[in-house]
């Protein structure tokens, strides 16, 4: 059986049952677990790192439902688009960040 840090009472969360059961499954068939005990904080920053591909992204959001725990997240613009963008609307805070290369 899969052990599962407990979420602080202080922690912000989401109320969806379905969604923590789906993003456990959804760890389990990547071949990811959770280790460790979350910090007793109302805010904590996380990061994750390195980007070594695309799949980062989804690995995050399905640790952040398998916990049950809401998040804030800042992402690149192009992820933003089709299919992901009605969902991400959606599912709650974010910062969309635009990057401009300038050339002189």
């Amino acid at each position: 059986m899969q052990y599962w840090p407990q979420l602080p009472a202080t922690a912000p969360r989401h109320q969806s049952d379905r969604a923590q059961r789906f993003g456990r499954w959804l760890l389990g068939q990547l071949g990811w677990s959770i280790n460790g005990e979350l910090p007793a904080v109302p805010k904590f920053v996380v990061a994750v790192a390195p980007h070594t591909s695309n799949w980062d992204f989804v690995v995050a959001m399905a640790a952040s439902l398998a916990l049950g725990v809401k998040i804030s997240f800042l992402g690149k613009h192009s992820i933003f688009v089709w299919p992901l963008r009605s969902w991400l609307l959606r599912w709650g805070a974010y910062l969309c960040v635009v990057t401009v290369l300038m050339v002189w």
